[in-house]
């Protein structure tokens, strides 16, 4: 057996280095390029055509123009797997804490909801789970001496959550269930993360919803660590000639101005706009 050579040994070696990394990789939970250059990806997910995908996502607007009902509606539709702003795919489960509200008022908006949508007000059932959290401690995240602190509300939410098998989750609002510094961009990139980690292995979509700066064409409050760690959402205030000047789509019917509006959804380089009306209860 002839020696082998001093190349042939640095070959060797450098070979038997790059198997043992791709081996650490591996154990580590990296993509394993090899394997997936023998598949092709699957096609992103949409749950509302353009609009809405199993990812974090924010809904930012001013106090007033009507987030919490806007959502009230779009989780209606999504589980009844009926289009509101676009097509939806299928039915889902969707859980929202209403931490404003109390059972009344939620009431009341859910008949002018079923209303419009024209959705027997029984058949949400076990598919839109709307809780009523008004006077309850909502904060999911908070600071203990500074350092980040999951609290026993998240825990109540991640069961809530598994329990019912939930798909989309509204959380109605961030400054009720975000207790960290709004302007921390690390602390707000944990929090959106924690949220997202309520579910594992399956599609997910938690909604966050929050108030812009007091600042005019303020699109959110605080770092904007907001806007990138979510698909964003922005609503504004337009009048009803406004929103007709923009052409096809444009158009809102409402008779209340703080019901018109319009909404903006950015997903990559992506810009949908809609100029949409929904009941005032």
């Amino acid at each position: 057996m002839s020696t082998p050579t001093p190349d042939e040994l640095r070959k060797s070696r450098e070979l038997r280095d790059q198997i043992q990394r791709e081996e650490t990789a591996r154990r580590y939970g990296a993509l394993e390029w090899a394997t997936l250059a023998r598949l092709t990806p699957p096609p992103r997910t949409w749950w509302l055509q353009d609009w809405l995908s199993p990812d974090p996502t924010l809904c930012s607007g001013p106090g007033g123009i009507g987030k919490s009902i806007l959502w009230q509606t779009l989780g209606t539709a999504l589980a009844c797997g009926q289009e509101f702003i676009a097509a939806t795919t299928k039915p889902l489960r969707v859980l929202m804490w209403a931490c404003e509200d109390d059972k009344d008022e939620l009431w009341r908006r859910q008949v002018a909801v079923c209303n419009q949508l024209q959705i027997p007000l029984k058949s949400l059932e076990g598919k839109f789970v709307c809780m009523p959290r008004r006077g309850l401690d909502n904060t999911l995240f908070s600071l203990s001496f500074g350092a980040p602190l999951i609290t026993t509300a998240f825990e109540l939410l991640r069961e809530q959550v598994n329990d019912l098998d939930t798909d989309v989750l509204v959380l109605d609002n961030i400054a009720q269930i975000y207790g960290g510094h709004g302007a921390d961009g690390h602390q707000v990139t944990m929090f959106v993360n924690a949220v997202a980690g309520l579910v594992r292995g399956r599609p997910f979509c938690p909604v966050l919803l929050g108030h812009v700066a007091r600042t005019p064409g303020s699109e959110y409050s605080g770092s904007a660590a907001w806007e990138n760690s979510c698909r964003m959402y922005r609503l504004s205030r337009e009048t009803q000639e406004q929103l007709r000047r923009e052409g096809p789509g444009g158009g809102c019917a409402s008779p209340i101005p703080r019901c018109c509006c319009r909404i903006i959804s950015s997903h990559g380089a992506s810009i949908r706009r809609a100029g949409m009306s929904w009941p005032s209860a």
